[in-house]
């Protein structure tokens, strides 16, 4: 895994422990059970699949692994600099059109990105050059184009063993994404406890920051009431 995917499933093991030490408080709620249940089985995949790796073209996988990453990354950049463009054009039917988020995009599988990825590519290539003097540059359109392709050629390379969710060598970015479309839901949930167990939430909110090898902290998206 990248680095980066570290430091995230860190951090779902630390939030899985806090989860698992006030069971008592959730377990009766099913949609919240349910969500929980979903993060577990999902991590344990993901360890099965690191054992697994053995089978699986190391390299390859982690080239898949960053060039997704690369590829979103550089989305949701240009599209935080085009939405300026759009709200100075007062063109808010545009800002809701290129608008992506990391969140938004994490919840697609392989085989979706690409497809949202290249139809947000040709919207801003439709806007050149009016949003160059926004960062939205030629070069940085060109440079999403590049990634992208980079990421739909690798994922389909037959040197990388992907199935269902269910077997052995599962895609673990995709299982990454799809552990944080679950807390997502469960950012927002938790706020069933918020008054009756306080420190339940407290802990929660802490476990969901990410630390990563150099000390820098990612700071935890709050529940939304």
């Amino acid at each position: 895994m990248t680095t980066r995917n570290e430091n995230y499933m860190t951090m779902v093991a630390a939030t899985i422990k806090v989860l698992d030490n006030n069971e008592a408080v959730w377990v009766t709620n099913n949609p919240f059970n349910a969500l929980v249940k979903s993060i577990k089985e999902d991590s344990r995949l993901v360890q099965d699949a690191q054992k697994g790796g053995s089978n699986i073209s190391t390299g390859a996988t982690q080239d898949k692994e960053t060039a997704g990453d690369l590829a979103i990354a550089l989305a949701v950049k240009l599209s935080k600099l085009t939405q300026v463009y759009a709200l100075e054009k007062n063109n808010m039917t545009l800002h809701n059109q290129i608008r992506l988020t990391r969140s938004g995009l994490d919840f697609y599988g392989d085989a979706e990105l690409v497809p949202v990825l290249e139809d947000f590519r040709q919207r801003l290539a439709s806007l050149d050059p009016e949003v160059t003097e926004y960062g939205v540059t030629a070069a940085e359109i060109a440079r999403l184009e590049t990634l992208t392709s980079a990421f739909d050629a690798i994922k389909s390379n037959p040197r990388i063993i992907i199935t269902e969710r269910k077997s052995h060598n599962t895609n673990i970015p995709a299982l990454i994404r799809h552990i944080r479309l679950s807390l997502s839901k469960i950012d927002k949930l938790i706020n069933i406890w918020a008054d009756s167990f306080p420190q339940f939430l407290s802990n929660y909110t802490n476990a969901r920051i990410i630390i990563d090898l150099g000390g820098r902290h990612e700071k935890p998206v709050p529940p939304v009431a």
